[in-house]
């Protein structure tokens, strides 16, 4: 252990370490509108016996997330970036790729509500220029029907996957029942979220938990090396929406696919209007 001490007290290690705990500290006092000098010993005491795990964890949870493409385009530099301080509550992937479409070059963190409260995850919308990309930890499956087929039985396998992931579930509220097999909202779900940009907010930034806040600021970090300064590409997603082109023949309403933000207008004409005159 003396040799240790010595290392970090008088080396570049040392002071390398010294600036990441200051880091640290700005960081949690930047989104908390606070001055250093104003944080809690609480606060302090977790910055320097546990910021070097959360940046460990940081640097290795974005290799476990699933990254993928909405839109292909031309990265912009990162000091184009800005960070929204809302986390959005969205019920539908739909509301969650046109929002990736509005928001300005840089970070928003959204939360997508599943059936139940322990089938949510979280999205890092990522928009560097005209590229857009999204980070989520949902669960991967092998098969659409593969999800819905484990929830019917029990909610373990959610359990599993929020006490791996480093996003702020603490938001959601959630209470595990019978050892993990049934989750519920501890508190009842607010009917009058804050709206902002046409989505409910379900929190700002600054109420997540000191690991939370710190986690996410250390994975900001990461995103912007990876997809601003080194242009990183993901595969693309494969967004689709499901068109419905009537037809008063057709008795079964099949639904035929087009691509989403590429829906087209219908007009509806009868027979007798499609002449050659009318082309």
């Amino acid at each position: 252990m003396n040799e240790l001490d010595e290392l970090f007290r008088n080396s570049p290690v040392g002071r390398l370490h010294d600036e990441y705990l200051t880091y640290a500290q700005g960081s949690l006092a930047f989104y908390r509108n606070l001055d250093i000098s104003a944080l809690s010993d609480e606060t302090l005491e977790f910055v320097a016996t546990q910021a070097g795990s959360v940046g460990l964890d940081a640097l290795q949870s974005i290799g476990r997330l699933t990254r993928l493409m909405i839109k292909d385009g031309v990265p912009a530099p990162a000091s184009e970036a800005k960070l929204g301080r809302n986390i959005y509550d969205i019920q539908r992937i739909e509301d969650l790729l046109l929002h990736a479409h509005q928001i300005p070059t840089g970070l928003s963190l959204c939360v997508i509500r599943g059936q139940s409260i322990a089938s949510s995850y979280f999205v890092m919308v990522v928009r560097t220029g005209s590229r857009i990309l999204a980070l989520t930890d949902k669960g991967k499956f092998e098969h659409p029907l593969q999800e819905q087929r484990m929830q019917s039985r029990n909610e373990r396998f959610n359990a599993q996957r929020i006490d791996g992931s480093h996003f702020p579930y603490s938001l959601l509220k959630i209470q595990w029942m019978d050892r993990g097999r049934a989750a519920e909202e501890s508190e009842p779900r607010a009917t009058n979220m804050t709206a902002a940009a046409g989505l409910p907010v379900l929190a700002d930034i600054s109420e997540m938990n000191d690991r939370e806040l710190l986690w996410l600021q250390l994975f900001i970090d990461q995103c912007r090396a990876r997809y601003f300064d080194q242009g990183t590409s993901r595969p693309l997603l494969a967004t689709g929406s499901m068109l419905n082109i009537g037809h008063k023949l057709d008795q079964c309403r099949d639904q035929l696919p087009a691509l989403a933000g590429r829906q087209l207008d219908l007009v509806t004409r009868t027979s007798k209007d499609l002449t050659a005159a009318w082309f």
